[in-house]
């Protein structure tokens, strides 16, 4: 089992799809394998990182990604693909991963973008849906840090922005934005804390079974890879067990307290004064923009135009789906949960509670006070000041600035470096300062001093005495310089190097070595067959036993499960009249094969292998007629 000591946002996703999904994947350390989509997905974001670093040109991007040039920034003058790691931001106590595709500063509000690819539009985020958006939510909140970071003023919102890439002919992008004020960035941030801190409970868990599943995910997305180890649907098939809970959770949201998982949509203060009937005067004098629309790009590239900014008129997302059906498909589809539906015309006032005249004269006092000025908002100039010019050509090293931390550079030092400079300290491992917190420098150059001179010195002797000679003396002898025949009593030099006796002494040392090898290796298969000796031999075999994913040490009769389907998936491939059964329309080739397996199931010792096609499908219809079934953990 994985520790969980850091997180990311797609790893809140996962969570908050299924608890037991993300258990399986990143504590139990089981392999999601990787969607063909998803190759298609890091190649266009290749190419499009390259073309931002002005590492290759526009006619150089491919067809998929040439769609997004309406919408992509000026070369060189982003940051991209910038670490959330090196800016310190942490929840419940853990650092965040990840990487922002791109940070513009210099926007007025500024942005995050994500490059997006699919299949069809219908599965692209809509303003709304950013809005709720966990990734897109951690990138806000990084881009704070990064503020932060630079000791520039807090921007009082950040622009969350999708291009998504149609990856079918005909290839077409669209843009889908969003403006993300400060309270709904800190509203996001108080649910992602809380889900993490979730995340750190359920992690000391150390069987499955302890963790909770989510049953109407086992078919999302072409269904759950861990669905056959999980034993979730067990009791029920139904992909939509659980809608009764979820529907009661939905129902009773005014009721009910607020958690991190309805995070409130106003303010108390706000929703007090809505109750009284009192404008702000941000209401009163504000004008409501309408909210961002999305974009559809040009059908040939053109130069990127400027977007208009655009002022959201809530400051939080949209209200909850109105059906529990819709709030259901919102949470399978990873987003943060829907602010709670609007109060009750009726609400219980506690007895000691001051009454509505007082509240609303508090109010009105706190509102007329005069507002808190805020510092200035840096230059453009400062911004890019910030970000050093670096003409090197050298790509950024990964986590450059907590590596360059961690080996004594401050800060400043770090931002005034260009990548080629970074690049060599790290592969140099050159350190600054103390080696230990709590060691002067002064102690350390000290030691220094005292082994380099002592080195010059050993140096300098053994110099003096290979081309000048020693008296044949105890000292001379022991380092080998000279020694003394025995027989005649003189002197006789010899060669500093000794290749005979070193051919020697490595011929000795290797002998020994092989010799421990052998000698392991003989012990371990005596070992083998003392065990096996000791294992009984296997009963004879009554009716079918499987093995998933194992097998028996000693058994007779075993048959692999991919050789005894083999004949079978040739007939099924005949009938439909096609080379290969799995290139059956719609994905019908395993059901198929199974479906023939059910009218004559096998008999005896099958060792079946999960990862090989149609073994999950054929695996369904043996399950019921095995008499012993032995699952291993792959």
């Amino acid at each position: 089992m994985k520790p969980f000591i850091k997180w990311s946002a797609s790893q809140v996703d996962t969570y908050q799809t299924c608890n037991r999904k993300w258990w399986f994947n990143k504590i139990l350390g089981l392999e999601v394998p990787q969607h063909p989509s998803a190759a298609i997905g890091s190649a266009v974001h290749a190419e499009l990182e390259a073309y931002l670093e002005e590492k290759s040109a526009a006619d150089s991007l491919g067809p998929i990604a040439r769609t997004a040039l309406p919408f992509a920034p000026k070369p060189g003058s982003v940051y991209v693909e910038e670490a959330i790691e090196s800016l310190g931001l942490t929840a419940a106590g853990l650092p965040a991963l990840g990487y922002i595709d791109v940070l513009d500063l210099k926007s007025d509000p500024p942005q995050v973008l994500d490059w997006k690819t699919t299949s069809n539009f219908r599965y692209a985020k809509s303003e709304e849906d950013l809005l709720r958006n966990v990734q897109m939510s951690v990138y806000a909140k990084a881009t704070l840090a990064m503020f932060d970071k630079l000791d520039l003023p807090e921007p009082e919102a950040v622009r969350v922005t999708h291009v998504a890439m149609l990856t079918k002919t005909p290839h077409e992008a669209r843009r889908a934005s969003a403006l993300m004020p400060l309270a709904t960035i800190h509203e996001n941030w108080k649910h992602v804390e809380a889900t993490v801190a979730e995340m750190k409970a359920t992690a000391l868990l150390d069987t499955p079974d302890k963790v909770t599943p989510t049953e109407s995910a086992c078919h999302a997305y072409g269904g759950c890879t861990f669905r056959d180890r999980c034993n979730a649907l067990k009791a029920t098939r139904s992909i939509f067990a659980g809608l009764r809970s979820a529907s009661t959770t939905d129902t009773n949201t005014n009721d009910s307290p607020t958690t991190p998982e309805t995070p409130v949509s106003t303010s108390a203060k706000s929703a007090l004064l809505a109750r009284l009937g009192v404008k702000t005067k941000s209401q009163q004098t504000s004008p409501v923009e309408p909210a961002p629309v999305v974009e559809a790009a040009p059908a040939t590239p053109v130069a990127p135009t400027p977007v208009a900014p655009t002022t959201t008129a809530a400051t939080t997302p949209a209200t909850t789906a109105a059906t529990t059906a819709e709030a259901l498909m919102a949470r399978l589809r990873g987003n943060l949960a829907a602010p709670p539906s609007a109060p009750a015309t009726t609400a219980v006032t506690p007895p000691d509670a001051p009454s509505d005249a007082v509240i609303a004269e508090r109010l009105a006092a706190e509102d007329a006070a005069p507002p808190v000025e805020k510092a200035p908002k840096a230059s453009v100039e400062k911004v890019k000041a910030a970000k050093v010019e670096d003409t090197s050509g050298v790509r950024r090293p990964r986590n450059a600035g907590p590596r360059l931390a961690e080996l004594g550079y401050t800060e400043e030092a770090i931002a005034s470096m260009d990548n080629a400079t970074m690049a060599e300290i790290l592969n140099s491992g050159t350190r600054v300062g103390p080696r230990y917190p709590d060691e002067p420098v002064e102690t350390i150059k000290a030691v220094e001093t005292f082994i380099k001179d002592t080195l010059n010195d050993t140096l300098d002797a053994f110099t003096d005495a290979v081309l000048n000679g020693v008296p044949s003396s105890k000292t001379a002898m022991d380092t080998g310089y000279e020694h003394i025949d025995i027989s005649t009593g003189e002197v006789v030099a010899r060669p500093v190097v000794d290749e005979a006796y070193i051919a020697h002494r490595d011929g000795y040392d290797e002998g020994y070595q092989q010799g421990y090898a052998n000698a392991e290796q003989e012990l371990k298969e005596a070992i083998r067959q003392e065990v096996l000796a000791s294992i009984p031999e296997a009963a004879p075999v009554d009716g079918l036993r499987l093995y998933v994913d194992c097998r028996p040490l000693k058994a007779n009769g075993i048959v692999e499960l991919d050789t005894f389907l083999a004949p079978i998936m040739a007939k099924v491939a005949a009938n439909a009249k096609v080379p290969h059964y799995s290139m059956i329309p719609y994905a019908q080739g395993p059901a198929q094969v199974a479906a023939l397996v059910s009218t004559q199931p096998p008999v005896g010792i099958i060792v079946a292998d999960t990862r090989l096609p149609a073994t999950n499908a054929v695996l369904e219809v043996l399950l019921p007629y095995a008499v012993e079934v032995v699952r291993g953990l792959r």
